[in-house]
This record gives structure tokens, sequence and C-alpha cells, in this order.
């Protein structure tokens, strides 16, 4: 009997939901756009949060909703550790509560959301939840992170962060030819990793990639729903880390790179660039249609994750 598409369609819950915000680690700003005593609101994860900078250095996060009348918090002053609303003047403290409003003797004891925040890489970082379900990845010493300019894609983040677990596409689309079978393993509850080794069938991607008579070989893993990161074993050790988040049309996606002091490096950054030049010309012009068989394992894998995760 032929199946239809909706027949052998997933069940969707989190999985490419439009306003589903999962728990995660989540991009929000450059770290040298926030200076220390500045503050500003960003619009992401389907709200307006506060970033702002004390005078100790450190960058927090909270909601840019004051408890009082709800003005925009961005609009505010940093003064020593805490953030001043521009409204009414009231201020609140490191712990996300109000400490001081002019003119009342016993501020009201209101507090506002705050989130985890890291700093790594040339970026502030902040994670959709009260507590970090995991840590950032790390990688190896000695490899210097690369920013790349962030790109904007037009699809839902799921599928820009699931692509490398699709393992069926490296040989139509990118031209490479597994020579060993690929394997994929699931860490449950945030975790899918796809092990891949192969090599070019193209000349020009041979030689790019040095490997004329070597194999590539490298394993992709999904973090939660948002954040892959990629570890490349040969020809030259390096990682790529990807993240994601909505954006009004799709997807903001960021990569960072983590590569050797060598020739090696601007090889890996030539070859990334053309990849992903090739995958988001697909991904920004998809009509999603789950219609999977035996082959999409580990999309499905991601799948599962998904569904079953926090949000934020």
């Amino acid at each position: 009997m032929i199946e239809t598409v909706a027949e052998t369609r997933h069940k969707e819950e989190n999985f490419l939901h439009p306003e589903c915000d999962l728990q995660g680690w989540y991009v929000a700003a450059r770290s040298k756009s926030l200076k220390s005593g500045d503050v500003r609101s960003v619009d992401m994860l389907h709200r307006k949060i506060a970033l702002y900078r004390g005078e100790d250095g450190q960058v927090r996060a909270v909601d840019a909703v004051c408890a009082h009348l709800g003005a925009n918090l961005g609009h505010g002053s940093v003064i020593g550790n805490d953030l001043e609303c521009a409204f009414h003047g009231w201020r609140y403290g490191t712990d996300g509560i109000c400490n001081y409003v002019p003119h009342v003797e016993n501020p009201p004891r209101r507090k506002l959301r705050q989130y985890p925040v890291q700093e790594k890489w040339g970026l502030i970082w902040i994670f959709n939840g009260a507590k970090p379900l995991w840590d950032l990845p790390e990688p190896d010493e000695g490899l210097f992170p690369l920013l790349m300019p962030s790109v904007q894609l037009g699809c839902h983040p799921h599928l820009m962060i699931a692509n490398g677990l699709d393992g069926a596409h490296f040989e139509p689309l990118h031209h490479m030819q597994q020579t060993e079978t690929p394997y994929l393993t699931v860490d449950e509850p945030y975790e899918v990793t796809l092990y891949l080794c192969g090599r070019s069938t193209h000349p020009f991607w041979r030689r790019l990639t040095a490997t004329r008579t070597n194999d590539i070989r490298a394993h992709f893993k999904t973090i939660g729903g948002n954040m892959a990161w990629v570890t490349v074993e040969e020809p030259v050790k390096c990682y790529f880390l990807f993240t994601g988040q909505p954006s009004p049309k799709g997807c903001r996606s960021q990569v960072v790179l983590f590569l050797p002091r060598s020739i090696q490096a601007i090889r890996a950054i030539v070859t990334l660039y053309l990849l992903l030049q090739d995958d988001n010309k697909i991904l920004s012009d998809i009509n999603f249609k789950p219609g999977f068989i035996e082959t999409d394992e580990g999309l499905q894998a991601f799948v599962n994750i998904v569904n079953n995760m926090p949000t934020g």
C-alpha cells in the first residue's frame, strides 16, 4: 500500500512549534556590544530580555518588563550592579528583587525573572530556564575560536540543528561517499550523535580537504534543540559549534569554529563555508514534510528528544 505523507508524519509537539522556546543556551549578543554600565533590551525567545553589565564587569539578564507598570528596562540605567527603571526609578538588585523605590520606605518585594549568563568566545549566552541543564561544550586546549558572522535562514532552528544528523544527504548534496557504516547514539534526555567516516567523490573537494587518500572522520552531536557540536577527528582536529534561535523570518544561526594555528585552519574555514552554502540554500527554501523512512533514524531521534524537552 502506498503511504501518504500524512500517514507517516511524526506527532508534532515541541518540534517545529513556532512559539515553543526550549530550555537551552542561546546567543543574546556579542560581548563587545555591552560595555560596563550599559543596558539594552533584546528581542528573543518571543519576549524582551534586558542585558546589563554592572561595575563588577558581569553581565546579567532579566525579563525587560518592570514589575511596576511594565516599562521596558532596556531604557533604564545601571547603578553599581543594580538596574534602575527609567519610568519611576524602581531599582532591582543582582538577585532580581526590587530594593529601592523613590519616596517609598518599604519597597514591594517584587522580583524579575533572571536568566543564567555565560560569556564565551566573544558572545553573551543566556540559558532559557532557572538553572542550566548542561554546560556549554569545551574544545581542546591550543585551538583558537573564530566567530563567524550570524546568518539568517528561512527555516525553523530545529531543522538547522538537526541537519547534521541527516546522514543520507551527505552523498547527494556534498558528494561525500561513506567508507564506513555510520552509526548513531542517543544519550537521553538531551543528546543525539551521528558518527561518520568518508571521503569526497569530487576532485576539487579532495584537494581542498587534503583527503585524496585519507578519510574525513567526524561526529555530529545535537545538544537540546538549538545547539550542535561537531568534532572533526581527521584529517585535522577541530570543532564547530552551531546554534540557532527563532527569528521573525525563520532562524538566526551563529557558528563558532575552534581551529589549530596552521594552514589546516584555512582549509577547514573554506570547507565549512562551502558546505554551509549548500545546506543553507536548501534549508532556506524547504517546505518540511516529515515523511520519515528507515534512513532517517537520526532525525527521528532528534524529534523525540525535542518533544520531551522542557520549555522556558
